[in-house]
């Protein structure tokens, strides 16, 4: 497991990510989910990690500006693709939601543009099976990374 912590400068948000999680960090997760209030972390959490593979979870809270997003290990670079999109995407929902950003706006693109930048750093390492990223993968695991 890798974790990204970034930053949302220009919405003043923080997100935690939690990439290719496996059951050795469950409790960590669980216990950031629940410092954002999150009441049901545990089973959404168990649920999540216990379906394998290809499965994400976002959890934001307004009160804290931040959001954790989970995405679980994935059986290739597509899947994890969509899985990061699929949750990149709750992410900005959440956002815009929490900020009345209107979804059809020029403002929401660059909302969704400024997730993608920040999490880029660690996401390529998963959107790529050369030797190179799977060496960085393993590498990293079980590290923070800003």
């Amino acid at each position: 497991m890798i974790i990204q912590d970034i930053y949302l400068d220009r919405w003043d948000w923080s997100v935690r990510v939690f990439y290719e999680v496996d059951t050795i960090y469950i409790n960590k997760i669980i216990e950031d989910l629940r410092d954002i209030e999150d009441y049901d972390a545990e089973e959404n959490v168990l649920g999540l990690v216990n379906s394998v593979y290809n499965a994400g979870y976002t959890f934001s809270h307004p009160k804290y500006r931040a959001s954790i997003i989970v995405i679980t290990k994935t059986t290739s670079p597509d899947e994890f693709q969509s899985t990061f999109d699929h949750e990149k995407g709750h992410l900005a929902m959440h956002i815009a939601s929490f900020e009345n950003i209107d979804v059809q706006s020029e403002t929401f693109q660059y909302l969704v543009g400024d997730i993608g930048k920040k999490m880029f750093k660690v996401a390529k390492l998963f959107m790529c099976d050369c030797d190179k990223h799977k060496i960085q993968r393993l590498v990293n695991k079980g590290r923070e990374l800003l």
